[in-house]
């Protein structure tokens, strides 16, 4: 394999606030030429003006310039690699161009031995394509060659006449060039100079040479100038441009009567030392130059050419024309053999360029194979991480995360052990053991691999347990283990779990992948456990800040004493009967207890007034859930709960305040929490009237039902109040 050259062209394709500084850090100038492009139209100047080795595509921040940017590089006739690079928090996008045919991609923060490494190989890969591009293109070239020149010998081998024999010259030489024009001029031995073949005889007024068009003088002449100059020097002569072809005869101006020449290219027509003539072709039809390839055809029709003209000259001399030009037909097919076997050796050396691009391929399928399974693990280690850090409820967190682990592991038991206030390890959920397995496990720091690693604070992989149970035979485990992982649930340095795995299920061990990805997803289950610890720490504080609020809003009212608790009690039941999930019941814990906190500034005037409240004071208790509400309303996880607090007081009939709501305006929650207030204040004494007994109670609720209260909620508390009398359980 060829060395690479000292520096490697790279054009960056570079996201707005690009990584300039650290892409230089990572790739050192001694190797790398970095030229960056800021947007899709500029890459794609860049792209037409240089022919880098590798594109490098920015991914820092999505857009539509990035993918518009990897089709204008994937257009090329021969793109170079692509390859992506961005943080690894863009890991999904990176990896979804490597599935539309980026080579591959890095991180910024990836060693720089291995981006150098991986860009080095892309640049190689890319180096051989354009060789085998290059011979593909050459031996084509040379195939249609030889394929014109056999048929040529054949046909001239077969032809006596001479004005045949140049129209079928001209004919070759313009289907192979692909030319506006061309020429042939034979040495008149005589004159001494050339004779334009098109004057060598007229049939019925018509030139005889039918493929050449009228022309200007100038290009006549000039065309000739040629001839001569190529026939003198016994050599094939190229004129890629307008300048160089007016060279040939500077006094003439071109174009002036018609018939620009810009480029051309002659043989001359020799057998040894005698000239017979010279052939010209002028102006390729695709406006191109001639190439080398377009040198080597025209010189070998001028071969071919000069021996059926040399056997033509010959054959009123000798009788043994035959023979000659059988021996000059036998020249001219042991130079095509030779050409032939030059082939061949370029094609052997094109098939091992191909091995070595096949073996070089099947590399980087393999390890594109194993890059995409490890996309894969860590895109579902961030859709378990996304989950996870989703829940704030420790219970709930807790079994999510070993349901998540024992998926991704595909393991039969999944365990997290918590360190308990002395400090030693207990199961706090597990699936897979028994709750008598679960009850009787307590491990001190450095007992067993769960005590190691607890200590320690390092993740381990046993692949066989027998190994160890055999060195250490006087351990006992509770369940059978083959193989086991365990990593430690760190928070700020400090070990405060461990997350075990054992026994993938179908049978098989763990591997160094499966310690890697449930390293991982450990860091990130301690984050989550430890959120959802302050997370409940906070609540609690919140709550029992606000319970106190509460406490002294009943201690200053002696009517309403223990009223909250009474609501919440009720509210919880009639949830229950009716199916709530827990969410609901969340926020009717909370709204049960706080419902009435916004009476702590009403005055007890109004609140313990004996009598008959005027419109004053009854519009200023119908404040109470409103001030209720903005008391609360600067802590944000309580957001449903001020919902039931402002809305409590609303009918399903709509005579309700403050808003007037109807039934299906006004939350389930709250429609609960309206009955259960309103039934607990009718068993009380308020200081306008006594209390009523159950049974009034319950036929007020009844007769109410359908317009102040809910049917269905009603309907549920007198299920839970005959069940309670029937237990003994409520008293007044």
């Amino acid at each position: 394999m060829s060395q690479f050259k000292p520096t490697l062209r790279l054009l960056v394709r570079r996201s707005p606030g690009g990584q300039d500084e650290a892409l230089r850090k990572i790739l050192p100038e001694r190797i790398f030429e970095l030229e960056m492009a800021d947007c899709v139209d500029e890459l794609e100047i860049m792209l037409k003006g240089t022919e880098p080795d590798v594109v490098l595509l920015d991914l820092s921040i999505p857009s539509l310039d990035n993918k518009k940017s990897f089709d204008a590089v994937r257009q090329m006739a021969l793109p170079p690699p692509v390859l992506v690079f961005g943080p690894k928090e863009n890991l999904s996008l990176l990896s979804n161009f490597i599935k539309h045919g980026a080579h591959s991609m890095f991180f910024l923060e990836d060693d720089p031995d291995v981006v150098t490494h991986n860009i080095k190989k892309a640049a190689e890969m890319h180096r051989l394509a354009k060789e085998n591009e290059h011979l593909r293109t050459a031996l084509d070239q040379r195939n249609s060659a030889v394929g014109i020149l056999e048929r040529l010998g054949e046909a001239m081998s077969t032809v006596f006449d001479m004005r045949r024999i140049l129209n079928l010259t001209l004919k070759v030489v313009r289907r192979a060039l692909d030319c506006e024009m061309c020429s042939l001029y034979i040495y008149d031995d005589e004159l001494g100079s050339l004779v334009d073949a098109r004057d060598l005889g007229f049939t019925e007024g018509r030139p005889q040479m039918e493929l050449w068009q009228p022309g200007s003088r100038n290009r006549d002449a000039i065309l000739r100038a040629a001839a001569q100059e190529c026939l003198d020097s016994g050599k094939p002569a190229r004129f890629d441009n307008s300048d160089e072809v007016s060279k040939l005869l500077p006094e003439y101006e071109q174009g002036h009567d018609g018939g620009q020449v810009n480029c051309l290219i002659t043989a001359p027509l020799t057998v040894g030392s005698r000239k017979l003539g010279a052939l010209v072709a002028a102006n390729r039809l695709d406006g191109a130059s001639f190439s080398d390839r377009d040198k080597d055809v025209i010189a070998s029709v001028g071969r071919q050419t000069a021996l059926a003209l040399s056997g033509m000259r010959s054959l009123d001399r000798e009788d043994s024309f035959q023979e000659k030009l059988s021996a000059q037909v036998q020249v001219a097919t042991d130079s095509l053999k030779e050409k032939n076997l030059e082939l061949k050796m370029r094609l052997q050396e094109k098939e091992e360029s191909n091995r070595k691009i096949r073996e070089m391929a099947k590399e980087i399928a393999d390890k594109n194979s194993s890059l995409e399974d490890m996309v894969k693990q860590f895109s579902v280690i961030h859709e378990v991480s996304q989950v996870i850090g989703s829940e704030l409820e420790d219970e709930k967190l807790i079994r999510r995360i070993i349901v998540e682990t024992g998926s991704l592991l595909q393991a039969e038991t999944v365990s997290i052990m918590l360190k308990d206030s002395d400090g030693c390890l207990i199961i706090k959920h597990a699936e897979g053991l028994s709750s008598e397995i679960i009850n009787a496990t307590k491990v001190s720091p450095g007992e067993g691999i769960s005590g190691w690693v607890l200590e320690e604070g390092k993740p381990i992989l046993v692949k066989d347990v027998g190994s160890i149970k055999k060195e250490a035979p006087d351990k006992k485990t509770l369940y059978h283990t083959d193989s086991l992982l365990c990593v430690p649930l760190k928070i700020k340095g400090k070990v405060s779990g461990v997350l075990n795995a054992t026994n993938r299920k179908g049978g098989g061990s763990f591997d160094e992948r499966d310690l890697f990805l449930l390293t991982i997803l450990g860091n990130h289950a301690a984050i989550a456990i430890e959120n959802a610890r302050l997370y409940t720490a906070i609540r609690e504080s919140y709550f029992k800040t606000i319970k106190a609020l509460v406490n002294a809003v009943e201690a200053k009212d002696t009517w309403t004493k223990d009223h909250s608790d009474n609501v919440t009690n009720y509210s919880l039941k009639m949830a229950d009967y009716l199916g709530l999930s827990e969410n609901q019941k969340d926020t009717i814990r909370y709204a049960g207890v706080l419902h009435d906190i916004g009476k702590i500034v009403i005055s007890n005037s109004i609140t313990d007034k004996p009598g008959k409240l005027d419109d004053d004071e009854w519009a200023r208790i119908k404040e109470h859930p409103l001030i209720g509400q903005r008391i609360l309303d600067p802590i944000d996880y309580l957001e449903p709960v001020k919902v039931c607090i402002q809305t409590h007081h609303e009918r399903c009939d709509g005579s309700g305040y403050p808003f007037g709501l109807r039934a299906h305006e006004i939350s389930l929650e709250t429609r609960i929490i309206s009955v259960a207030d309103a039934f607990d204040a009718m068993i009380h004494s308020r200081p306008y009237r006594s209390a009523l007994s159950v049974g009034e109670a319950v036929a007020e609720l009844k007769r109410s039902a359908g317009s102040q209260f809910d049917s269905a909620v009603v309907g549920s508390l007198l299920k839970i109040i005959e069940a309670e009398e029937l237990e003994g359980e409520l008293h007044h």
